[in-house]
């Protein structure tokens, strides 16, 4: 805490307190309680604030911004900034803004208080669309690649491919080949692991060959890629499996009350907001306008 750790008369807890509350920073003009940092910890969501307070460190730093905050608003009051009008305006313009949030927090906690079960909308949703909670089919393959960009350069190269597979047909791990062999980079190291693949996810001739192999340690033959020359052998395999409702239930009815939530706050701030709830001057406001304008335009 920087700005805490230089000031003699700071981070002490005062045996007088303020408001009810100890005084943990004393600065020139001004005080910082444990009910001001109290407040603060009230005003952030309710995890930040755990995780705040859990922490020594980040909590002297809150008390260090609390502090250095509190200091440049003591020396904007003893300037007396406060009565300037630009800045009267813009004290009242946050306000405004603020009280605006407030309004809008206040609905959403009253829609929260009586929400509807939306267990049945969210089950008629998922029987409506089950094909959007399918699972894809996915393989895991580790491959050797011997790189080769033209047809020619593949020719040449397809012996060596069938060395490696005459080689793995002798019982030579495929893992320990691919370390040694393979000119992919990405993969080589990890004796040619690509991971979990889903269709649609790397060249056709790939997937093609690599979702056609059924038993994990069964490998291809010769797959002629615009990389090269690849031999695949595949590690596990998941079959496509369509997620039942218990497993989506939980996600679905989220969804479904933040909208529910979203709409009705909607709903109240146009109410609110409506322009029939008002009543307008229309010669005053076109008056108004046309004089703006006209004046903008021959300041050019």
């Amino acid at each position: 805490m920087g700005a805490v750790r230089n000031l003699p008369l700071l981070l002490i807890a005062c045996s007088s307190s303020l408001w009810g509350a100890e005084i943990l920073v004393q600065g020139p003009g001004f005080q910082l309680s444990t009910a001001d940092v109290e407040a603060e910890l009230a005003f952030q969501p309710p995890q930040r604030a755990q995780a705040i307070r859990a922490d020594p460190d980040q909590m002297r730093a809150l008390i260090d911004a609390l502090y250095r905050r509190e200091a440049l608003v003591q020396e904007a009051e003893n300037l007396g900034l406060e009565k300037d009008p630009k800045a009267r305006y813009r004290l009242e313009r946050a306000r405004k803004e603020t009280l605006v949030a407030i309004a809008l927090d206040h609905a959403r906690e009253q829609v929260m208080q009586s929400l509807p079960d939306f267990t049945a909308r969210a089950e008629e949703l998922y029987q409506a669309k089950k094909e959007r909670y399918r699972i894809p089919e996915r393989v895991r393959v580790r491959h050797i690649l011997l790189r080769a960009a033209t047809p020619a350069a593949k020719e040449q190269r397809r012996q060596e491919a069938e060395s490696i597979l005459k080689r793995l047909a002798q019982g030579e791990r495929f893992e320990d080949l691919a370390k040694a062999l393979s000119e992919d980079p990405g993969s080589a190291s990890k004796g040619g692991d690509l991971g979990w693949l889903t269709r649609g996810k790397t060249v056709p001739a790939f997937e093609k060959a690599a979702f056609s192999l059924q038993k994990p340690g069964e490998h291809s033959g010769i797959v002629p890629t615009r990389f090269g020359l690849h031999i695949i052998q595949l590690e596990s395999r998941v079959p496509s499996r369509l997620r039942t409702f218990e497993e989506v239930k939980n996600s679905l009815i989220s969804k479904l009350r933040m909208q529910y939530i979203r709409d009705a706050v909607e709903r109240w701030r146009k109410r609110i907001v409506d322009p029939k709830r008002a009543k307008t001057n229309p010669a005053a406001l076109e008056a108004y306008i046309e004089a703006t304008v006209r004046q903008a335009q021959n300041s050019r």
